[in-house]
């Protein structure tokens, strides 16, 4: 077998002298470059490969999110405002839209993306 770090035969574990070249060391050496220029290569295309994959999960989460809130918003927005905040005072009501809906929304949402994620 070859040496992965220098690319002679058994050179580095014993079996082979460190200084043994041979035709067969040259074929290894330039096969372990090619390999590691492909090497680079294939990193950055699995990384772009997962990096679209995941922008995909975004915007279909997003997508499914809008579609949902555009459903559901007059019947929420009578159900909420209406029977449960319509009685607050306005410092109540500025704390529920400005600090206590963003948060709820987002902890949803991230729920969302961390269980699809971890598929």
């Amino acid at each position: 077998f070859a040496c992965d770090r220098c690319a002679l035969s058994n050179c580095c574990f014993g079996g082979g002298a460190p200084g043994a070249s041979g035709i067969g060391a040259e074929k290894r050496a330039a096969k372990r470059e090619a390999t590691l220029s492909g090497a680079e290569g294939s990193w950055l295309s699995e990384w772009a490969l997962q990096t679209g994959i995941w922008c995909g999960i975004v915007l279909c989460v997003r997508l499914l999110l809008m579609a949902l809130v555009a459903l559901v918003r007059h019947p929420l927005y009578h159900f909420l405002y209406v029977s449960l905040f319509s009685n607050l005072s306005g410092r109540a009501q500025m704390l529920e839209a400005l600090v206590a809906a963003p948060l709820l929304g987002n902890m949803f949402q991230l729920s969302i993306l961390d269980h699809v994620l971890k598929k």
